[in-house]
């Protein structure tokens, strides 16, 4: 495309090399501006260049194609809005609203990354704290204690124990079976200790009665009356209870001043005989309270 050049052209009409173009005037004898063909191909070419370019075959019944072709550049020119933030669109623009999502998602996620840089750095600290005292060996797995004077350990056989590195030996354990192994545990420090040695033993306490040790002993006492009449063949009395298998011994004494002496010998289980006698000039046996204890199980 070019301005008209030709010789009647109104020279610099538009500024400094725009011509443009003149009615002419007879009067002052200025010739109209004359159309040469060289500018009308101008024309010609650059509208309907215009035109195929939209798209558009040339048709001389038409007159809008010109038009048609300015709105079609138009249409593929224009500019659409999307406020979508994870659209993967490359003929669309973002609105102020997606650039506003970006950027607060951006805040929120510079604010996790500061929240999460923070616990990982605690977690190492932690993680550098249990380092510090935990230690995996060949056989068994150790946690110190901070001095490291301490430690305790759990073996692959079972046994857990507590080990002192000043004394260089296990001062307590335990073994797989759950069994102490090593050290001791005071007696004030086991639960229920006492009543459960307590209900190891069945007893009767009184002026008669008996103790049962867990081991089946059997230990009784009482009092009883021998009489003189009885003489050498003695006093037959029951034990307070029976003994289940066997009677081992009886003890006995005089109850009163102390001035007879006593004896007995059991029978059986649950039987026994019993003497009483003075020392003074061999006096015959005579009536006397006694107190005895028997052994057996």
């Amino acid at each position: 495309m070019h301005r008209i050049d030709t010789s009647t052209a109104q020279r610099d009409k538009f500024g400094q090399g725009k011509n443009g173009f003149t009615r002419g005037n007879p009067q002052t004898g200025t010739p109209a501006t004359q159309l040469d063909y060289l500018y009308c191909d101008a024309i010609q070419e650059e509208i309907a260049n215009a035109i195929e370019s939209a798209g558009f075959t040339l048709d001389k019944s038409k007159h809008d194609q010109l038009a048609m072709a300015i709105k079609e550049f138009v249409n593929k020119g224009s500019v659409k809005l999307n406020s979508s933030t994870d659209s993967t669109s490359e003929t669309e623009a973002a609105t102020p609203l997606a650039v506003k999502k970006v950027n607060d998602n951006a805040v929120i996620a510079n604010a996790n990354a500061i929240s999460a840089n923070s616990n990982a750095n605690n977690a190492h600290n932690r993680i550098n704290a249990i380092v510090d005292k935990f230690e995996p060996c060949v056989n068994e797995s150790r946690v110190y204690s901070n001095n490291k004077k301490t430690y305790l350990f759990v073996r692959d056989d079972g046994i857990v124990a507590a080990y002192n590195t000043e004394k260089n030996k296990m001062v307590w354990g335990f073994d797989a079976k759950g069994e102490l192994g090593v050290g001791t545990i005071h007696s004030s420090h086991v639960v229920g200790l006492s009543e459960h040695v307590t209900n190891m033993f069945t007893q009767s306490f009184g002026q008669n009665g008996y103790t049962r040790l867990p081991n089946g002993l059997i230990i009784q006492w009482g009092i009883v009356n021998s009489l003189g009449t009885d003489g050498r063949n003695g006093t037959l009395q029951s034990f307070f209870i029976a003994f289940p298998n066997a009677c081992f011994s009886i003890s006995t004494n005089d109850t009163g001043d102390g001035t007879n002496t006593t004896a007995a010998i059991p029978i059986s289980t649950s039987q026994f005989k019993c003497w009483g006698k003075t020392t003074i000039n061999d006096s015959p046996f005579r009536n006397t309270t006694m107190f005895y204890m028997a052994i057996g199980f």
